[in-house]
């Protein structure tokens, strides 16, 4: 799975750009592939391709491969806790898991899709909790620093004008 390079197409690729350039909240595209579906997978969220948009961004081979036991046992535990064919037994769960199929199979091909619709549901989750708030907490900080000093925060006489201090501080 993990022996050629990984393309984020559409959205996807405009969140994980927003993730590790835009907000440097992640270090690499590699990192949101680690940790993209085990967020989708533990939202029972899934996602399939964007291909509305033009934009690409990707993980090269050499990456993969440095962080290939690591993603491949996110893959098998990700197919291993997937519900998505129902009430299967332990035994099948197993089998799809860990047996090796081919890539190119039938069932390499679904198991595939499995894995990258949690790759592709995380990314909108990390998306979503991580920026949407980092936007919210900047255009509050900003329109904070506008207000004129009668309408600014005070609490025990202090101005509060860095509203994202503020809301750290009581841990949100």
């Amino acid at each position: 799975m993990f022996e050629t390079e990984y393309i984020f197409k559409g959205k996807h690729a405009e969140y994980v750009k927003d993730l590790n350039d835009k907000y440097q909240l992640m270090n690499r595209n590699l990192d949101v592939l680690i940790l993209a579906p085990i967020i989708g997978l533990l939202h029972n969220r899934r996602s399939e391709m964007d291909r509305s948009q033009p934009t690409e961004t990707s993980i090269f081979t050499d990456q993969l491969r440095s962080e290939g036991k690591k993603l491949s046992f996110i893959y098998n535990l990700v197919l291993l806790l997937d519900e998505t064919d129902g009430e299967i037994s332990i035994d099948d769960r197993f089998q799809k898991a860990f047996e090796t199929s081919e890539p190119k199979s039938e069932e390499g091909k679904k198991n595939n899709h499995i894995f990258n619709s949690y790759v592709l549901g995380g990314v909108e989750i990390l998306h979503e909790k991580l920026i949407s708030k980092s936007e919210v907490l900047t255009k509050t900080q900003e329109k904070i620093k506008d207000l004129s000093p009668e309408k600014k925060l005070y609490i025990d006489g202090v101005c509060i004008d860095n509203m994202y201090e503020f809301l750290s501080e009581l841990g949100l």
